[in-house]
């Protein structure tokens, strides 16, 4: 299914930039109060629906998309490179490469 994608719509930011990391990331995102948020890291069209900080303990083509009804912004991008694989974290959505 194509999404609709409306410039107008601001798009998603990340408390964290693109980067290599020695360990695990806590990736929060934020948009406008009325949107919500959809994010990947498998570099596909994001698709699983934001609730709360994301943990990535691996390689990671983070993507993040608001949506209001039924239109998307531009898609957000992070590239996240993690040295090291840790455990998870209690109360974190995980997402291993």
């Amino acid at each position: 299914m194509d999404q609709i994608i409306n410039s107008n719509i601001p798009a998603p930011t990340f408390d964290i930039a693109s980067g290599k990391y020695a360990q695990s990331q806590i990736i929060e995102i934020t948009s406008t109060n009325e949107a919500e948020i959809f994010y990947s890291c498998d570099g596909n069209f994001p698709d699983k629906k934001y609730f709360g900080p994301v943990f990535i303990n691996a390689n990671c083509n983070f993507k993040a998309a608001s949506k209001i009804k039924n239109e998307f912004s531009v898609v957000s991008e992070i590239k996240i490179e993690i040295e090291k694989n840790y455990a998870a974290v209690k109360g974190y959505t995980i997402v291993i490469g």
